[in-house]
Protein backbone atom coordinates (compact mmCIF):
# COMPACT_ATOMS: atom_id res chain seq x y z
CA UNK A 1 0.00 0.00 0.00
CA UNK A 2 2.78 2.20 0.77
CA UNK A 3 4.57 1.80 -2.36
CA UNK A 4 1.50 2.65 -4.28
CA UNK A 5 0.45 5.75 -2.55
CA UNK A 6 3.89 6.83 -3.28
CA UNK A 7 3.95 5.98 -6.48
CA UNK A 8 1.09 8.05 -6.91
CA UNK A 9 2.46 11.08 -5.05
CA UNK A 10 5.20 11.25 -7.52
CA UNK A 11 3.25 11.19 -10.45
CA UNK A 12 1.51 13.97 -9.19
CA UNK A 13 4.63 16.01 -8.38
CA UNK A 14 5.79 14.71 -12.18
CA UNK A 15 3.10 15.21 -14.16
CA UNK A 16 1.08 18.05 -12.45
CA UNK A 17 2.98 20.96 -14.26
CA UNK A 18 1.70 19.53 -17.68
CA UNK A 19 -1.63 20.74 -16.84
CA UNK A 20 -1.19 23.81 -15.31
CA UNK A 21 -0.81 27.33 -16.78
CA UNK A 22 2.67 28.36 -17.52
CA UNK A 23 3.18 32.12 -16.54
CA UNK A 24 5.60 33.70 -19.71
CA UNK A 25 6.64 36.36 -21.25
CA UNK A 26 7.20 36.91 -25.08
CA UNK A 27 9.67 39.59 -27.29
CA UNK A 28 8.31 39.64 -30.48
CA UNK A 29 8.25 36.05 -31.19
CA UNK A 30 10.86 34.93 -28.58
CA UNK A 31 8.36 33.28 -25.56
CA UNK A 32 10.51 32.30 -22.24
CA UNK A 33 8.23 30.30 -20.28
CA UNK A 34 8.77 29.03 -16.67
CA UNK A 35 8.73 33.00 -14.91
CA UNK A 36 7.26 34.05 -11.83
CA UNK A 37 4.91 37.03 -12.32
CA UNK A 38 4.29 39.04 -9.74
CA UNK A 39 0.23 40.34 -10.53
CA UNK A 40 -1.20 43.26 -9.21
CA UNK A 41 -4.24 45.50 -9.86
CA UNK A 42 -5.67 45.78 -13.31
CA UNK A 43 -4.41 49.01 -13.92
CA UNK A 44 -0.84 48.07 -12.86
CA UNK A 45 -1.03 44.85 -14.77
CA UNK A 46 -1.82 47.71 -17.76
CA UNK A 47 1.24 49.47 -17.09
CA UNK A 48 4.07 46.99 -15.66
CA UNK A 49 4.88 43.31 -15.89
CA UNK A 50 6.67 42.76 -12.92
CA UNK A 51 8.84 39.28 -12.95
CA UNK A 52 10.48 37.76 -10.32
CA UNK A 53 14.08 36.56 -10.39
CA UNK A 54 15.61 35.66 -7.62
CA UNK A 55 15.58 38.03 -4.73
CA UNK A 56 15.06 40.31 -7.40
CA UNK A 57 11.68 41.93 -9.16
CA UNK A 58 12.49 43.32 -13.02
CA UNK A 59 10.18 45.71 -14.42
CA UNK A 60 8.91 45.56 -18.12
CA UNK A 61 6.75 48.12 -20.14
CA UNK A 62 4.76 47.42 -22.57
CA UNK A 63 7.26 48.74 -24.98
CA UNK A 64 9.75 46.22 -23.71
CA UNK A 65 7.20 42.82 -24.16
CA UNK A 66 4.60 41.77 -27.10
CA UNK A 67 2.91 40.00 -24.42
CA UNK A 68 2.36 38.08 -21.11
CA UNK A 69 0.64 35.08 -19.35
CA UNK A 70 0.06 34.95 -15.65
CA UNK A 71 -0.16 31.52 -14.15
CA UNK A 72 -4.10 32.20 -13.51
CA UNK A 73 -4.26 32.17 -17.57
CA UNK A 74 -4.88 36.03 -18.07
CA UNK A 75 -2.97 37.16 -20.86
CA UNK A 76 -1.47 40.55 -21.80
CA UNK A 77 -0.86 42.09 -25.01
CA UNK A 78 0.99 45.10 -25.31
CA UNK A 79 -0.97 47.66 -28.07
CA UNK A 80 -0.65 51.08 -28.76
CA UNK A 81 -3.66 52.94 -28.41
CA UNK A 82 -4.86 56.65 -28.71
CA UNK A 83 -6.97 57.28 -26.09
CA UNK A 84 -7.99 61.40 -25.74
CA UNK A 85 -5.60 62.04 -28.39
CA UNK A 86 -2.42 61.11 -26.87
CA UNK A 87 -0.69 57.55 -27.94
CA UNK A 88 0.61 55.45 -25.36
CA UNK A 89 1.42 51.43 -25.19
CA UNK A 90 -0.37 49.69 -22.76
CA UNK A 91 -0.62 45.82 -21.69
CA UNK A 92 -4.29 45.14 -22.43
CA UNK A 93 -5.93 42.37 -20.99
CA UNK A 94 -7.34 39.92 -23.44
CA UNK A 95 -10.71 38.25 -22.29
CA UNK A 96 -12.11 36.24 -25.26
CA UNK A 97 -10.30 34.75 -28.26
CA UNK A 98 -11.55 33.81 -31.53
CA UNK A 99 -13.20 35.18 -35.04
CA UNK A 100 -13.97 38.32 -32.83
CA UNK A 101 -11.31 38.88 -29.57
CA UNK A 102 -12.31 40.83 -26.68
CA UNK A 103 -9.73 43.16 -25.04
CA UNK A 104 -9.94 45.16 -21.74
CA UNK A 105 -8.14 48.00 -19.89
CA UNK A 106 -8.20 49.19 -16.96
CA UNK A 107 -7.40 53.32 -16.78
CA UNK A 108 -7.09 55.75 -13.59
CA UNK A 109 -10.38 57.36 -14.30
CA UNK A 110 -12.28 54.02 -15.90
CA UNK A 111 -12.10 51.57 -17.81
CA UNK A 112 -12.68 50.93 -21.54
CA UNK A 113 -13.10 47.57 -24.11
CA UNK A 114 -11.83 46.89 -27.65
CA UNK A 115 -12.78 44.35 -29.98
CA UNK A 116 -10.71 43.08 -32.78
CA UNK A 117 -12.35 40.96 -35.91
CA UNK A 118 -10.49 39.07 -37.99
CA UNK A 119 -7.12 40.89 -37.15
CA UNK A 120 -8.28 43.86 -39.72
CA UNK A 121 -10.14 46.34 -37.12
CA UNK A 122 -9.10 47.06 -34.09
CA UNK A 123 -12.19 49.55 -32.29
CA UNK A 124 -12.34 51.04 -28.88
CA UNK A 125 -15.59 50.07 -27.42
CA UNK A 126 -16.92 52.86 -25.01
CA UNK A 127 -19.39 53.55 -22.61
CA UNK A 128 -20.50 56.87 -23.20
CA UNK A 129 -20.35 59.61 -25.76
CA UNK A 130 -17.69 62.18 -24.78
CA UNK A 131 -20.25 64.87 -26.28
CA UNK A 132 -23.77 63.70 -25.66
CA UNK A 133 -23.38 61.51 -22.61
CA UNK A 134 -25.43 58.49 -23.34
CA UNK A 135 -24.33 55.07 -23.34
CA UNK A 136 -23.39 54.42 -27.16
CA UNK A 137 -21.27 50.67 -26.53
CA UNK A 138 -24.62 48.82 -27.31
CA UNK A 139 -25.17 50.34 -30.79
CA UNK A 140 -21.05 49.44 -31.44
CA UNK A 141 -21.78 45.92 -30.49
CA UNK A 142 -24.80 45.58 -32.42
CA UNK A 143 -22.14 45.84 -35.45
CA UNK A 144 -20.27 42.80 -34.60
CA UNK A 145 -23.49 40.75 -32.76
CA UNK A 146 -26.03 39.41 -34.56
CA UNK A 147 -28.06 38.24 -30.94
CA UNK A 148 -29.18 42.19 -30.64
CA UNK A 149 -31.74 41.06 -28.18
CA UNK A 150 -28.50 39.70 -26.21
CA UNK A 151 -27.13 43.44 -26.47
CA UNK A 152 -29.55 45.07 -25.79
CA UNK A 153 -29.28 43.32 -22.28
CA UNK A 154 -25.47 43.38 -21.64
CA UNK A 155 -23.88 45.58 -18.96
CA UNK A 156 -20.50 47.49 -19.76
CA UNK A 157 -18.92 44.62 -17.60
CA UNK A 158 -16.12 42.34 -18.09
CA UNK A 159 -18.11 39.08 -17.33
CA UNK A 160 -21.14 40.72 -19.65
CA UNK A 161 -19.52 41.64 -22.57
CA UNK A 162 -16.86 38.12 -22.38
CA UNK A 163 -20.18 35.74 -22.21
CA UNK A 164 -21.44 37.72 -25.08
CA UNK A 165 -18.42 37.46 -27.32
CA UNK A 166 -18.10 34.04 -26.65
CA UNK A 167 -21.63 33.38 -27.31
CA UNK A 168 -21.10 34.82 -30.79
CA UNK A 169 -17.97 33.39 -31.86
CA UNK A 170 -19.64 30.23 -30.98
CA UNK A 171 -22.87 30.61 -32.67
CA UNK A 172 -25.13 30.58 -29.65
CA UNK A 173 -28.54 32.45 -30.17
CA UNK A 174 -30.01 31.31 -26.92
CA UNK A 175 -31.97 33.86 -24.64
CA UNK A 176 -29.11 35.43 -22.50
CA UNK A 177 -29.01 35.49 -18.50
CA UNK A 178 -30.83 38.80 -16.79
CA UNK A 179 -33.10 39.69 -13.40
CA UNK A 180 -36.23 39.59 -13.91
CA UNK A 181 -39.22 39.84 -11.94
CA UNK A 182 -42.57 38.75 -11.96
CA UNK A 183 -45.94 37.83 -10.48
CA UNK A 184 -47.52 34.49 -10.09
CA UNK A 185 -50.96 32.69 -9.01
CA UNK A 186 -52.06 29.15 -8.52
CA UNK A 187 -53.51 27.07 -6.25
CA UNK A 188 -52.35 25.23 -2.83
CA UNK A 189 -53.33 21.91 -1.25
CA UNK A 190 -52.41 21.82 2.23
CA UNK A 191 -52.50 19.69 5.16
CA UNK A 192 -51.19 19.62 9.00
CA UNK A 193 -49.71 16.78 10.08
CA UNK A 194 -48.33 15.38 13.68
CA UNK A 195 -45.11 15.87 13.90
CA UNK A 196 -42.82 12.93 14.74
CA UNK A 197 -42.58 11.31 18.15
CA UNK A 198 -44.99 14.53 19.74
CA UNK A 199 -45.67 15.01 23.14
CA UNK A 200 -48.99 17.19 22.13
CA UNK A 201 -51.93 14.68 22.62
CA UNK A 202 -54.26 16.59 20.98
CA UNK A 203 -52.25 16.10 17.62
CA UNK A 204 -51.09 12.79 18.09
CA UNK A 205 -51.89 10.66 14.50
CA UNK A 206 -52.94 14.09 13.57
CA UNK A 207 -53.75 13.84 9.58
CA UNK A 208 -56.01 16.55 7.71
CA UNK A 209 -57.54 16.38 4.87
CA UNK A 210 -56.25 18.73 2.02
CA UNK A 211 -57.13 22.66 2.07
CA UNK A 212 -57.44 23.75 -1.28
CA UNK A 213 -56.69 27.82 -1.63
CA UNK A 214 -55.86 30.70 -4.34
CA UNK A 215 -52.18 31.98 -3.54
CA UNK A 216 -50.99 35.46 -5.07
CA UNK A 217 -47.08 36.39 -4.88
CA UNK A 218 -44.29 38.02 -6.35
CA UNK A 219 -40.54 36.64 -7.57
CA UNK A 220 -37.02 37.57 -8.37
CA UNK A 221 -35.10 35.52 -10.57
CA UNK A 222 -30.87 36.67 -10.44
CA UNK A 223 -28.81 34.72 -12.62
CA UNK A 224 -25.78 33.79 -10.86
CA UNK A 225 -22.57 34.77 -12.44
CA UNK A 226 -24.37 35.02 -15.89
CA UNK A 227 -25.35 31.12 -15.57
CA UNK A 228 -28.46 29.48 -15.85
CA UNK A 229 -28.86 28.68 -12.73
CA UNK A 230 -30.34 31.28 -10.11
CA UNK A 231 -31.47 32.69 -7.12
CA UNK A 232 -34.87 32.93 -6.90
CA UNK A 233 -36.71 34.22 -4.13
CA UNK A 234 -40.45 34.49 -3.85
CA UNK A 235 -43.13 35.65 -1.76
CA UNK A 236 -46.62 35.08 -1.65
CA UNK A 237 -49.74 34.70 0.43
CA UNK A 238 -52.29 31.84 1.90
CA UNK A 239 -54.87 31.38 3.84
CA UNK A 240 -55.74 27.62 5.12
CA UNK A 241 -58.85 26.52 7.67
CA UNK A 242 -58.71 22.74 8.77
CA UNK A 243 -61.77 20.37 10.67
CA UNK A 244 -60.69 17.32 12.39
CA UNK A 245 -61.35 14.90 14.73
CA UNK A 246 -58.67 12.60 16.47
CA UNK A 247 -59.67 9.38 18.21
CA UNK A 248 -57.17 8.66 20.91
CA UNK A 249 -58.45 5.26 23.11
CA UNK A 250 -62.11 6.40 24.64
CA UNK A 251 -61.07 10.40 23.93
CA UNK A 252 -62.28 11.76 20.63
CA UNK A 253 -60.74 15.78 19.91
CA UNK A 254 -62.06 18.05 17.79
CA UNK A 255 -59.81 20.66 16.32
CA UNK A 256 -60.67 23.95 14.21
CA UNK A 257 -57.39 25.79 12.89
CA UNK A 258 -57.80 28.64 10.83
CA UNK A 259 -54.53 30.80 10.02
CA UNK A 260 -53.06 33.17 7.34
CA UNK A 261 -49.60 33.14 6.57
CA UNK A 262 -46.96 34.94 4.81
CA UNK A 263 -44.21 32.38 2.72
CA UNK A 264 -40.83 33.44 1.39
CA UNK A 265 -39.10 30.47 -0.48
CA UNK A 266 -35.82 30.94 -0.89
CA UNK A 267 -34.89 28.87 -4.29
CA UNK A 268 -31.99 28.00 -6.53
CA UNK A 269 -33.32 27.45 -9.76
CA UNK A 270 -32.08 25.59 -13.11
CA UNK A 271 -33.30 26.44 -16.44
CA UNK A 272 -32.20 24.87 -19.30
CA UNK A 273 -31.17 27.29 -22.23
CA UNK A 274 -33.53 25.96 -25.04
CA UNK A 275 -34.54 28.91 -27.43
CA UNK A 276 -38.75 29.25 -26.93
CA UNK A 277 -39.66 26.79 -24.24
CA UNK A 278 -36.81 26.01 -20.99
CA UNK A 279 -37.65 22.87 -18.51
CA UNK A 280 -36.90 24.32 -15.07
CA UNK A 281 -36.25 22.77 -11.73
CA UNK A 282 -35.62 24.58 -8.18
CA UNK A 283 -34.95 23.66 -4.85
CA UNK A 284 -34.35 25.61 -1.60
CA UNK A 285 -35.73 26.73 1.99
CA UNK A 286 -39.40 28.31 2.84
CA UNK A 287 -39.86 30.43 5.88
CA UNK A 288 -43.67 30.60 6.75
CA UNK A 289 -44.92 33.69 9.07
CA UNK A 290 -48.58 32.44 10.52
CA UNK A 291 -50.92 35.70 11.22
CA UNK A 292 -54.18 35.70 12.10
CA UNK A 293 -54.53 32.33 14.14
CA UNK A 294 -57.06 30.95 15.31
CA UNK A 295 -57.54 27.40 17.29
CA UNK A 296 -60.12 25.72 19.19
CA UNK A 297 -60.46 22.36 20.84
CA UNK A 298 -63.29 20.37 21.93
CA UNK A 299 -62.56 17.46 24.06
CA UNK A 300 -65.19 14.22 24.52
CA UNK A 301 -64.53 11.29 26.65
CA UNK A 302 -66.32 8.48 27.00
CA UNK A 303 -67.35 6.63 30.21
CA UNK A 304 -70.06 3.96 30.71
CA UNK A 305 -73.41 5.96 28.86
CA UNK A 306 -71.67 9.08 29.84
CA UNK A 307 -69.78 11.24 27.65
CA UNK A 308 -67.91 14.41 28.91
CA UNK A 309 -67.58 17.36 26.99
CA UNK A 310 -65.45 20.25 27.19
CA UNK A 311 -63.35 23.01 25.61
CA UNK A 312 -59.50 22.82 25.93
CA UNK A 313 -57.45 25.86 26.11
CA UNK A 314 -54.04 24.72 25.53
CA UNK A 315 -51.24 26.37 23.41
CA UNK A 316 -51.13 27.16 20.03
CA UNK A 317 -50.68 23.14 18.17
CA UNK A 318 -49.17 25.46 15.46
CA UNK A 319 -45.65 27.27 15.75
CA UNK A 320 -46.24 30.86 14.38
CA UNK A 321 -42.92 30.74 12.61
CA UNK A 322 -42.19 27.72 10.72
CA UNK A 323 -39.25 26.49 8.36
CA UNK A 324 -38.91 23.70 5.71
CA UNK A 325 -37.93 22.86 2.31
CA UNK A 326 -39.38 23.39 -0.96
CA UNK A 327 -38.73 22.00 -5.05
CA UNK A 328 -40.40 21.73 -7.59
CA UNK A 329 -40.01 21.41 -11.50
CA UNK A 330 -42.00 23.48 -15.05
CA UNK A 331 -41.78 24.77 -18.42
CA UNK A 332 -41.15 28.72 -19.07
CA UNK A 333 -42.58 29.85 -22.46
CA UNK A 334 -40.95 32.89 -23.78
CA UNK A 335 -43.37 35.31 -25.41
CA UNK A 336 -40.40 37.55 -26.53
CA UNK A 337 -37.14 38.17 -25.32
CA UNK A 338 -38.07 39.93 -22.18
CA UNK A 339 -41.34 38.35 -21.16
CA UNK A 340 -42.37 34.74 -20.54
CA UNK A 341 -45.09 32.70 -19.14
CA UNK A 342 -44.41 29.33 -16.83
CA UNK A 343 -45.79 26.59 -15.36
CA UNK A 344 -44.50 24.51 -12.08
CA UNK A 345 -45.47 22.22 -9.68
CA UNK A 346 -44.06 22.14 -6.36
CA UNK A 347 -43.81 20.47 -3.03
CA UNK A 348 -42.99 21.82 0.09
CA UNK A 349 -42.92 20.37 3.61
CA UNK A 350 -42.35 22.74 7.37
CA UNK A 351 -41.24 21.99 10.12
CA UNK A 352 -42.19 24.53 13.88
CA UNK A 353 -39.52 26.32 14.78
CA UNK A 354 -37.97 26.82 17.30
CA UNK A 355 -40.36 23.88 19.10
CA UNK A 356 -39.61 20.80 16.11
CA UNK A 357 -42.27 19.23 18.55
CA UNK A 358 -45.84 21.40 16.98
CA UNK A 359 -47.88 20.81 13.91
CA UNK A 360 -46.10 19.78 10.18
CA UNK A 361 -47.54 21.75 7.19
CA UNK A 362 -47.37 20.28 3.71
CA UNK A 363 -48.30 21.93 0.38
CA UNK A 364 -48.49 21.10 -3.40
CA UNK A 365 -48.71 24.17 -5.49
CA UNK A 366 -49.74 24.42 -8.98
CA UNK A 367 -48.38 27.61 -10.21
CA UNK A 368 -48.47 30.02 -12.98
CA UNK A 369 -46.56 32.77 -13.42
CA UNK A 370 -45.79 36.02 -15.57
CA UNK A 371 -42.02 37.63 -15.52
CA UNK A 372 -41.32 40.88 -17.00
Amino acid sequence: MDIKITTIFLLVIIYSPLFSQNAYIAKDSAYSYGVTIIEGIDFSNSLICKVKKGKNEIEYTPDELTEYGTENGRIYISKELNIHGFSKKYFIERLVKGNINLYYLKLKKGKLFFIEKDSSVFEIIKKNDSIIGKGIFKNDLMKYCTDTDAVKHTKYKKEHLKLLINRQNSGIIKPFPFAKFGIFTGVSATKILSAKNTSLVYTQNLNSKLDYNLTLGAFLDIPISLSNTSFHPEIYYTQNAFSETIENDSTVNDLLIKFSSINIPLLFRYTYPSKKIRPFANLGLIYSYHKNYEQEIFSSTYEVNTVYFEKVNTENLLSQKQIGYSGGIGLQYNLNYRKSLYLEIRYSKQYGIPDFDTVKKSQFHFITGFNF
